[in-house]
């Protein structure tokens, strides 16, 4: 393999890196502090990161797949994960969508009918024509 250009050693490599800007939005890697990362690219990090650290004990957030976790925090961010909100709006809506309300109370009113029907039912058991008492005295001859 013929390489059309050589670098020395002794220069610096062929293309710089830059600095990041103070307005660019830098976090660190859970897996490596020392790695400085854009957040719009810590995912595609974090994956090769992790293949790099097998043995680091670290977690993958339900809520976001960017959140890299401590196993020994990693209960109390499932409970306080700032993306867990968005994931519960999706599961729970406030507001269901278009048809499930009127579904809900076609459901209540058919409950609420066979409970009637079931409260009727008894009623009639208990307004039995039957008088055993009667029925038991008449047999007895007194």
């Amino acid at each position: 393999m013929v390489f059309l250009f050589s670098y020395p050693p002794s220069s610096p490599s062929p293309l710089p890196k830059m600095p990041f800007l103070s307005t660019d939005n830098v976090v660190s890697c859970p897996y490596d502090k020392s790695h400085q990362v854009l957040r719009h690219k810590l995912s595609q990090h974090l994956v090769r990161c992790a293949r790099q650290h097998p043995d680091a004990r670290m977690s993958v957030c339900p809520f976001n797949s960017a959140h890299h976790v401590p196993d020994t925090k990693f209960g109390y961010h499932k409970r306080h994960c700032p993306d867990r909100v968005t994931v519960e709006r999706e599961k729970y809506p406030l507001y269901p969508p278009h048809g499930v309300v009127e579904a809900l109370n076609r459901e209540r009113e058919r409950a609420d009918a066979e409970d009637e029907d079931r409260k009727a039912n008894a009623r009639r058991v208990h307004e039995c024509e039957e008088d055993w008492e009667k029925e038991a005295g008449e047999g007895t001859g007194t």
